[in-house]
């Protein structure tokens, strides 16, 4: 067991006020729940996490790759003022290939 908690990395969510508040940023290796009213940051939240994933360790990222599931069609990847996007201009500069950043789609299925 303390040999798969070495392995935790803390990956930042992009906002050091966050990260102090969650000891450090957000755990790898476990599930992490984000709940909230509507429109109070939990997309942006999980868009900025998308990215921040990637990044290599120094950089606050947990240098890994990303399954994005999303149920709501909220992700848009190429959108010009997307977070993603943005982040992926911006901070990564090439370090996301096209392999990485593949949304899936969920289709719900009520029965």
């Amino acid at each position: 067991m303390r040999l798969r908690r070495k392995e935790v990395v803390q990956i930042t969510t992009g906002s050091s006020c966050l990260d102090e508040i969650l000891g450090g940023g957000i755990e790898t290796k476990s599930i992490t729940e984000a709940f909230g009213e509507f429109r109070c940051g939990k997309t942006q939240l999980c868009h900025t996490l998308c990215v921040t994933a990637q990044l290599p360790r120094e950089m606050g990222g947990g240098n890994g790759k990303v399954a994005y599931i999303d149920t709501e069609g909220t992700l848009y990847v190429e959108a010009p003022g997307s977070a993603a996007a943005a982040a992926a201009r911006d901070a990564l500069d090439g370090l996301l290939t096209q392999a990485r950043k593949q949304p899936a789609r969920a289709n719900r299925c009520d029965r």
